[in-house]
């Protein structure tokens, strides 16, 4: 019996230790994916997606949001009025063809966002970034 049980220790501690350096020399790689959320009236504006939620007129992006972007379309009347990117966001959002007014975005805590414009694209009202929160505004390439 003492025998068996150290055999059996011996290939617990020696399969832990494969696959610890297996997931060290080939660690799983999360794959980044794009997402396009058109903001115009729909059934779809009380759903959410990977890394958002809708609420009514209010567009809420979690850390869910971190390894993916999204562009922003709209292709009709919207009721959108507030983008919030919560604590610990940090994403890639492209504006194209947007039209909101009165619209309100806020990065919370420490959300990073890299907000690209593509395309004609109108939006009065205010962007608040509290810090430590960092907002990058540029042109979304070939535009």
């Amino acid at each position: 019996m003492k025998q068996q049980l150290t055999k059996t220790t011996t290939f617990f501690l020696f399969s832990c230790i494969s696959i610890a350096l297996i997931c060290f020399l080939f660690p799983v790689k999360l794959n980044a994916a794009h997402y396009e959320i058109n903001l115009s009236i729909s059934d779809d504006l009380n759903a959410s997606g990977r890394g958002y939620s809708f609420n009514t007129n209010t567009l809420t992006f979690s850390n869910g949001a971190n390894i993916h972007t999204y562009t922003f379309i709209q292709t009709g009347a919207t009721t959108v009025r507030f983008i919030n990117f919560q604590t610990g966001v940090a994403t890639t959002v492209t504006l194209n063809g947007i039209n909101i007014n009165p619209m309100y975005m806020t990065l919370q805590g420490n959300a990073q966002l890299n907000l690209l414009l593509s395309g004609t694209n109108t939006a009065n009202g205010m962007i608040a970034v509290v810090d430590p929160a960092k907002l990058t505004i540029d042109n979304a390439p070939g535009s």
